[in-house]
């Protein structure tokens, strides 16, 4: 209610954690309700799932029955082997969900060959999929393992924007478990993203 409130749109996700697998059929049942208490969105880290392709499936098939929107945090990790964005395009094709789909994240496309960067991105673009980048975050989380992060892990931001992807910037976290610093600055979030 304050002087910011008629340029802020707050929308609520029916989000799958860890601990509401959508390969489940009572997670698919719990998302089903909150959908139907009036969360505007579906969202998943398919990754979390024992089967991140079935979890994928199962919530867009959601997405298609619910007509709602789809907010998945996906390849949040540098391994193309267990890249999920391909299969995410064909489903959303195969569903008729375009449009209707934000992938935040995707860092892995940072570890891909330009070759198939370029490639992705068009799948990407045919399926109308919305990219989110999310620089604090992945600066800090990405290639955390060894002594200096070399991989830096966020979305190719310009390739993506070349092959006609909506890109947007985001904080995903601020000062919490996975991101202890920030206050959810955008000026900031959008300097880094240009660094």
């Amino acid at each position: 209610r304050g002087r910011g409130a008629a340029r802020l749109d707050v929308g609520i996700v029916a989000f799958a954690t860890a601990r509401n697998d959508p390969c489940e059929k009572a997670a698919i049942g719990r998302l089903r309700e909150a959908v139907e208490l009036g969360a505007d969105l579906i969202g998943a880290v398919p990754a979390f799932s024992s089967e991140p392709f079935a979890a994928l499936d199962a919530i867009l098939d959601l997405a298609e029955t619910t007509r709602r929107p789809v907010d998945l945090h996906l390849d949040e990790h540098l391994d193309p082997a267990a890249m999920l964005a391909g299969r995410l395009c064909e489903s959303v094709i195969a569903r008729g969900l375009q449009g209707r789909v934000t992938l935040s994240h995707g860092c892995v496309l940072s570890a891909l060959e330009p070759k198939e960067v370029t490639a992705l991105a068009s799948r990407l673009a045919t399926a109308d999929i919305t990219v989110i980048a999310l620089p604090q975050t992945n600066l800090f989380l990405q290639d955390r393992d060894g002594p200096t992060p070399r991989m830096r892990g966020i979305a190719p931001v310009l390739e993506l924007m070349r092959a006609g992807v909506r890109v947007r910037l985001g904080t995903d976290n601020v000062r919490d478990w996975f991101f202890p610093f920030g206050d959810g600055d955008m000026l900031e979030t959008g300097y880094l993203a240009v660094l």
